[in-house]
């Protein structure tokens, strides 16, 4: 079975949220969250995908 999972960090690598991704789509509230910072996409223990994200 493959676990997928996300983890949010902030610019200085600070690990912010982490959790399972449960459905194809899934929601994060960003309304805390600082103005820039990094997900990191994981299945099991391999990396998937990094996205910059910057708010406006």
């Amino acid at each position: 079975m493959v676990l997928v999972n996300f983890q949010l960090f902030d610019l200085s690598g600070k690990l912010v949220e982490t959790r399972k991704i449960t459905s194809p789509t899934e929601t994060i509230c960003m309304d805390h969250l600082p103005a820039a910072y990094f997900l990191k996409v994981a299945n099991n223990t391999k990396e998937v995908k990094i996205f910059k994200i910057i708010k406006n």
